[in-house]
């Protein structure tokens, strides 16, 4: 079988992201993940986080199917890796489902449920194994989490009634909030990101995030919903912010490959190397080269 060793990079690289998933939604997008971690039992945990997913991430979308005895939740919208070949959206849709996986833990660590890809292949798997505590299915006609129905009425015994419908309000709140806004923002988004780059004041996506929703004064929910509606979300924002700016660094400076993929806070000169070249279709070296040579 071959393997595409730039995926295989990526997902080491991300397993240290992946192991804290609930962690990093949570300080992302608390009002969501707080209201989940908040519901009766683990069904309607199950439902909210379903039903407010799509606020937070416009890249992907998840329905639930149930059946007699079990119930299946669905991640839709990835290309399959086939023959260890294919795009890297596996990196996000693993993300996404530990999100689920990790908060159904927090009702009960007793829960079983099985997990399974559409993809033939997954880099250390024995790994990702280990992170949904279960044995994962390759192969399989979708991406899914299935738990069986006798555990969607596991109560929560800390569930706050008074917190919970404080919860909900808020976030009814923040919808109508993004109801009522019609100003674009991708192309602002974008300067903001290019100016927090030149200026050297971001070294990794939360940081960048921070200083936007800093700067518009609104949260982090509010900008991804924002954008979702003018058909991208912050991380395609953010990549053709950096794209152009070292477009920009190329032609423009004398800075070398490395200085401008550590300017770019990339975590290696590869993986900027990778990054322009996925998007340019020519490596920084070349790209250079022949503009220069015009």
């Amino acid at each position: 079988m071959y393997i595409n060793k730039d995926i295989s990079s990526i997902f080491f690289s991300s397993f240290s992201m992946m192991e804290q998933t609930l962690d990093t939604s949570y300080k992302l997008y608390p009002e969501i993940i707080g209201l989940c971690l908040n519901e009766k039992n683990i069904e309607t945990a199950i439902s909210s986080l379903v039903k407010y997913y799509s606020l937070i991430s416009s890249c992907d979308n998840c329905t639930v199917r149930k059946s007699d005895d079990a119930t299946i939740i669905e991640f839709n919208g990835f290309t399959p890796i086939i023959n260890g070949k294919q795009n890297k959206n596996i990196i996000g849709i693993i993300g996404k489902m530990l999100n689920f996986v990790e908060m159904i833990y927090c009702y009960s660590s007793f829960v079983s449920l099985e997990v399974g890809f559409s993809n033939d292949y997954l880099p250390n798997k024995k790994r990702i194994d280990e992170l949904f505590g279960t044995n994962c299915s390759l192969n399989q006609s979708s991406n899914y989490i299935k738990i069986k129905n006798s555990f969607l009425s596991i109560e929560n015994n800390q569930f706050n009634e008074r917190l919970y419908a404080l919860q909900l309000n808020k976030i009814n709140d923040m919808v109508i909030a993004l109801s009522n806004t019609e100003q674009p923002l991708i192309s602002n988004v974008k300067s903001m990101i290019s100016d927090s780059i030149l200026s050297k004041n971001i070294s990794f996506q939360s940081d960048i995030l921070n200083i936007v929703c800093d700067t518009l004064k609104i949260s982090r929910w509010t900008l991804n919903r924002r954008l979702q509606a003018e058909g991208v979300c912050f991380a395609q924002v953010l990549n053709d912010a950096k794209l152009e700016t070292s477009i920009s660094l190329l032609k423009d400076s004398n800075l070398t490959i490395q200085e401008i993929s550590d300017f770019l806070s990339f975590s290696t000169n590869s993986a900027f190397t990778r990054f322009f070249k996925n998007n340019v279709g020519q490596t920084p070296i070349l790209y250079r080269t022949k503009y220069r040579n015009r």
